[in-house]
């Protein structure tokens, strides 16, 4: 049984919705898949779609504000902040996230509106006492300075780095998260830190409806298709499945206190 701990399913939805009307979510899971983490952007998504999407027992819920919402003149940050801790405490979740810092281009902000609402948010999981989620991209060191700040556990999504980034992590006891970009040809030096990583601290993600892994790359990203990333790892391991499954089900449980 699999575990898919990233997907967007407001996004996988609506791909959907453009062929079809859904009037229930059980065709997200085959038999293979066991539970999917929605990840909300910021809060007034996880209100829409929560209603819909909570009707099914196996879909878990974590919201924070993504990075990009730094560089929205609109968003008035201890204001969101303030609503971000309502709807973490009136609706069950079991993470903050995905929060972070990502210096791809100038449509996320600057480094310093960036840091502040992520810091903000970090300050809130540890009151909150939740796991975080980590969006980092292009900005390892920024990300890594900040969440040393606090105490709380993180799981570092769609991780992207190498050994000597994945070695800092797990010094703090935090787990990595494997998307399908580990499954691409080009993708030597994370396909190194999978060699060496213990399993006690590996998850496996989509974040569909993005980075499709082989041999489905071409195709949307639906939560389903995480079975061919730990199909992928438990070769390069050379682990059971179903071992590996196992694994990954204990970690999750205890990545996100469940």
């Amino acid at each position: 049984m699999f575990i898919d701990t990233h997907a967007h399913l407001d996004y996988v939805l609506q791909n959907v919705l453009e062929n079809q009307t859904i009037t229930n979510l059980d065709f997200l899971f085959t038999d293979q898949l066991e539970s999917i983490v929605h990840i909300s952007l910021d809060t007034d998504r996880f209100l829409k779609d929560y209603p819909f999407l909570s009707k099914h027992k196996s879909i878990y819920f974590a919201t924070g504000f993504y990075p990009s919402n730094a560089n929205n003149i609109n968003f008035h940050e201890d204001k969101e902040i303030e609503k971000l801790k309502k709807v973490l405490t009136d609706y069950k979740h079991i993470a903050l996230g995905e929060i972070g810092i990502d210096f791809k281009d100038d449509s996320y902000g600057t480094p310093m509106a960036q840091q502040s609402l992520f810091e903000k948010q970090l300050a809130l999981a540890e009151k909150l006492k939740l796991p975080v989620i980590i969006h980092s991209r292009m900005s390892f060191n920024e990300c890594y300075h900040s969440l040393n700040k606090y105490k709380t556990p993180a799981i570092l999504h769609c991780f992207s780095y190498g050994i000597k980034e994945a070695e800092l992590i797990l010094n703090r006891g935090d787990y990595i998260s494997f998307a399908g970009l580990l499954t691409y040809k080009k993708s030597l030096e994370l396909q190194d830190v999978a060699q060496m990583i213990p399993l006690d601290r590996i998850l496996f993600e989509t974040d569909s409806p993005y980075l499709s892994p082989v041999p489905v790359r071409h195709k949307s990203n639906i939560p389903s298709y995480v079975q061919h990333t730990y199909q992928y790892f438990a070769k390069l391991r050379n682990i059971p499945i179903e071992e590996l499954s196992l694994i990954v089900k204990d970690n999750f449980q205890k990545a996100f206190n469940i």
